[in-house]
């Protein structure tokens, strides 16, 4: 039969915010087998309610903003920002403008193959 074939979807996908399917190849003694295993791992959650302050929210939101600038730029030096908080219903949205100095080309070990 000409252009018959087998086609498998490997790799990770998402399925949900909260599960995640592997797929990769069966082989025995790095034969490999026209089948796949298929791996499923869920997390289970209790979704639930916080209510904070208008002012509680602006410092959570506030300390989410630095955490992820020194999480992706951990020698980070602000040199200035400005800040501007709005109240709206049922929200607070925190708005932060960076300049800042950072080593962007540091040298780190390569990890690959």
């Amino acid at each position: 039969m000409d252009g018959v074939g087998l086609s498998f979807k490997l790799g990770k996908e998402v399925e949900a915010e909260h599960q995640t399917i592997t797929r990769y190849p069966l082989s025995v003694f790095d034969f490999v087998l026209p089948f796949t295993v298929t791996e499923t791992q869920t997390r289970e959650y209790t979704p639930f309610t916080v209510t904070y302050t208008p002012t509680q929210a602006a410092d959570t939101a506030r300390a989410r903003i630095y955490s992820e600038l020194y999480t992706n730029f951990p020698d980070a030096e602000i040199i200035t920002k400005s800040e501007t908080i709005e109240n709206e219903e049922n929200a607070v949205k925190v708005s932060v403008k960076f300049t800042f100095t950072a080593d962007i080309a540091k040298t780190v070990p390569f990890g690959g193959v």
